[in-house]
């Protein structure tokens, strides 16, 4: 995979990536930051995407984990009294 059919793919998919963050997180503003963080990952980790169907699992895992980690840290946080 490309730098630039990475960057396509990104392009096309930014709108359902942040949608997808906003529902997950219900926060607008933790759905950016963390929706930034998909699309830095998915750029610095294209070389190692063989085909172009297992970017979009890759997208989709990678977005579904840094939903979970903005979730767990917030937990975190709330715990130790750090909201």
């Amino acid at each position: 995979m490309t730098k630039k059919q990475i960057e396509t793919i990104i392009q096309e998919n930014m709108q359902k990536i942040y949608l997808y963050c906003v529902k997950r997180l219900e926060n607008t503003v933790a759905a950016q930051d963390v929706a930034s963080d998909i699309i830095l990952e998915m750029l610095r980790s294209y070389r190692r995407i063989q085909s172009d169907e297992a970017v979009y699992g890759y997208m989709w895992r990678d977005a579904d984990n840094l939903c979970k980690n903005y979730w767990l840290g917030k937990c975190k946080r709330k715990a130790y009294g750090n909201s």
